[in-house]
């Protein structure tokens, strides 16, 4: 009887398991989100955002965007208070922290700690696309820092 009663109670939490899987997943088909134009903030000049995955979808946890920098466009230094990764999927552009700039293209990842001083964008004669990956928190815009290769 023991044995009987935990395979209908394992069989009752995995079905209960697998209906909160269905209900919980979401699909974004890319190609379904519409591309916001964003200007001001920390960008300067305009930029079109597709937010994948937000609190809109249903996460708390993340925030996923595609990001696409038109030519000579980027954002001034600031920082996450959660840590960033940038994956490269277009174009050519820069990562910059204080100390280094990154020319960065296709295929590159980069991680961002949390509070680390940073901008990323697009070089003067390329658009450049990113995904960004980070958790839901505060942006702080910081005071420009130059550094011997820093664009104005």
């Amino acid at each position: 009887m023991e044995d009987k009663a935990r395979y209908q109670f394992e069989s009752f939490l995995n079905s209960k398991h697998n209906r909160l899987l269905r209900i919980r997943l979401k699909v974004v088909r890319i190609s379904d989100v519409p591309e916001q134009e964003v200007t001001g903030g920390i960008f300067t000049g305009a930029v079109r955002i597709r937010s994948l995955v937000n609190e809109a979808t249903g996460s708390k946890d993340l925030s996923i965007a595609i990001v696409h920098f038109p030519k000579g466009v980027r954002n001034v230094f600031h920082s996450h208070d959660g840590d960033q990764v940038l994956y490269i999927l277009e174009g050519k552009g820069i990562v910059a922290t204080e100390k280094e700039e990154i020319t960065a293209i296709p295929g590159m990842v980069f991680f961002i700690p949390a509070g680390e001083n940073h901008w990323h964008g697009a070089m003067d004669d390329s658009d450049f696309t990113h995904i960004s990956i980070l958790r839901p928190g505060k942006t702080e815009v910081k005071k420009e820092v130059r550094n011997s290769a820093s664009r104005k």
